[in-house]
């Protein structure tokens, strides 16, 4: 019986050491918001997180819970993908997680064009130029987004992503003949 007793803690102690459960401690206010008035809990898991649909970033944050809590709770973004918790507008708040919006958000090169983002916005998610080439940007698909040759150098554009264009591309794509489009770019 002594041994048990002794064993026993420690046994305990060990499972509380490798549970890596993070508990999120809700306000008043966070915790009516996400459970309801009738049975509000005063702490968040990722487990509830992962067991509720409802509880999505858009849904978390609404509640008043930071990116650096929701990142406590859970610093691995892939878990967040995988139960679809987060969409690709959400990306431009969690710069924690370091979210590529096309490997792995699996965003389409005309989704990015229809979010109508700032080119400041699309180098703190981490998107390139050539990450937009990928993605199937082309000369003649330049004006979608709507950026200045300056925007899409800050992107990272380069006169060797003009080898291929035309003339005319150029002067459809910026208004000006390509020579002077690449005088404007580095090497």
């Amino acid at each position: 019986m002594d041994q048990v007793a002794t064993t026993l803690p420690l046994v305990i102690a060990s499972l509380l050491l490798t549970t890596d459960m993070v508990l999120l401690h809700l306000t008043a206010t966070q915790a009516i918001d996400l459970y309801g008035m009738w049975y509000p809990k005063r702490v968040l898991s990722w487990k509830q997180v992962e067991d509720n649909p409802e509880f999505s970033w858009k849904r978390l944050r609404a509640c008043g819970i930071s990116p650096s809590e929701l990142y406590k709770l859970q610093p691995d973004p892939q878990p967040w993908i995988d139960l679809k918790h987060i969409d690709i507008q959400d990306v431009t708040e969690m710069g924690m997680w370091n979210i590529h919006p096309i490997r792995q958000m699996k965003c389409t090169l005309s989704q990015l064009a229809l979010l109508h983002w700032p080119v400041d916005v699309l180098i703190r998610v981490g998107l390139t130029y050539d990450d937009l080439v990928e993605a199937g940007l082309s000369i003649q698909t330049l004006p979608i987004f709507g950026f200045t040759l300056l925007n899409w150098n800050s992107l990272g554009m380069r006169k060797r992503h003009l080898e291929a264009a035309t003339e005319l591309q150029c002067i459809q794509a910026f208004g000006m003949k390509k020579a002077q489009v690449c005088c404007s770019l580095p090497d």
